[in-house]
């Protein structure tokens, strides 16, 4: 998320890139001479613990993001079985859409009609989009409210503006925000540091919205500035002059006036923690 935290959910614009940080799901099925059963689970394998774990479609609804998107694939597909690997590059206690990468990867790599295609090969095909929809239904389940930004800008990829009004899809909010230009520009003069742990976003969203929400002013001031925002970044890859000409001030000045808006709420972080 670039700019527009908070008022992407109430149908306002967000400008988010995709992070180069690949995760790869492979699903493997039994061999065709060994009948799939519901009774047979799925053996999730992944760098995230250290031991393979079968999951079942009965099993207590889980916690963890990636073991309740297998549960939810498998009570949309009952006869899924065999074993899912999953390798990514960033831990999902970092953020950064990590668990929203994991949904969408289950999604397509269970579902028996996508299971051979992959995401990274065009951005405009149906499947990918499809397997957006159930994976933001999913995260939408698993946190109360959720835009489904992360899962669009993952499945368009670069750079994107995103905007769900009304009963929008996922792929009609979505629109490119700049093409190659605009992936340029954040190679350029943008970093990305992972560190520490993020927050239950379920939980922090719900508190801070009420938050929000108990002011009118408030969230106006919340609108305005994600707004101002938003038309800054367009502008550094819009701007015909070079560097001169690139609204770095402006940029501070609209991050200064969000960091000063959050630090009234009891949720924002007053230490940074290792």
């Amino acid at each position: 998320m670039l700019a527009g935290e908070y008022s992407v959910l109430m149908d306002k614009p967000a400008l988010a890139a995709a992070v180069n940080l690949k995760l790869q799901a492979d699903f493997f099925p039994p061999p065709p001479s060994i009948k799939a059963t519901r009774a047979s689970g799925v053996v999730v394998d992944s760098q995230l613990w250290s031991r393979p774990e079968r999951v079942f479609a009965t099993d207590t609804p889980s916690k963890q993001p990636l073991l309740a998107a297998v549960q939810a694939a498998m009570a949309l597909h009952p006869q899924v079985s065999g074993k899912l690997t999953v390798d990514g590059k960033l831990q999902p206690q970092y953020g950064l859409g990590s668990s929203s990468a994991l949904r969408l990867a289950v999604a397509l790599a269970l579902n028996p009609k996508t299971a051979a295609l992959t995401p990274d090969k065009s951005a405009g095909q149906d499947h990918i989009w499809e397997a957006g929809t159930t994976a933001w239904e999913w995260q939408s389940h698993s946190q109360g409210q959720a835009s489904g930004y992360d899962i669009a800008t993952q499945c368009h990829g670069g750079v994107v503006e995103f905007c769900k009004a009304g009963t929008a899809s996922l792929r009609e909010a979505t629109r490119d925000a700049g093409g190659g230009v605009a992936r340029d520009f954040f190679d350029r003069y943008v970093r990305v540091y992972v560190g520490g742990k993020g927050a239950a976003t379920g939980k922090v969203t719900a508190s801070t919205l009420q938050w929000l929400q108990q002011s009118e002013e408030r969230l106006a001031r919340l609108h305005e500035i994600n707004e101002h925002l938003v038309a800054t970044f367009l502008r550094c890859w819009q701007s015909p002059d070079g560097d001169r000409a690139l609204p770095f001030g402006d940029l501070a000045d609209g991050f200064a006036a969000h960091s000063q808006l959050f630090r009234q709420s009891e949720s924002y972080p007053r230490t940074i923690m290792d």
